[in-house]
């Protein structure tokens, strides 16, 4: 029987470890409360041991934040690729991730065939607005 090798680790599972309860590692990963050193020691303890990564999609669905950025942007040449750059950093310091969607820039395209068209650009933006990111 094969097993899963990416299944997320479970706060439940991280409570066990921990010996504390379900809703306790739940207060703890959030942040928004104060509980005690020992108990948030424990906590995180536990889910470092385990690997445990948030699962973002849970979270934004809870709380209605993405934080995801839309960039849209023309292809890479050198002065947008340090544009791009700037914008990743700013984002990344700020605990946010662009999503990256391209444009045409002065009428040049990488791809070979017809320009991007407005309804194209158009379609980019909907992307970016149908995974619901944040600006």
């Amino acid at each position: 029987m094969r097993t899963r090798t990416n299944q997320q680790v479970s706060q439940k599972r991280i409570a066990e470890v921990a010996g504390v309860s379900q809703p306790t590692v739940s207060l703890v990963l959030s942040g928004r409360y104060s509980l005690s050193d020992d108990t948030r020691k424990r906590v995180l303890e536990a889910a470092d041991s385990l690997k445990y990564r948030p699962n973002l999609l849970v979270r934004g669905m809870q709380t209605g934040k993405t934080r995801v950025i839309g960039v849209m942007a023309p292809p890479f040449d050198s002065f947008w690729s340090d544009v791009l750059y700037g914008i990743h950093d700013a984002l990344s310091d700020a605990d946010h991730a662009p999503m990256m969607v391209w444009t045409s820039h002065e009428g040049r395209h990488r791809r070979k065939g017809p320009l991007p068209s407005p309804e194209h650009e158009l379609r980019q933006i909907h992307r970016l607005l149908d995974r619901r990111i944040d600006g």
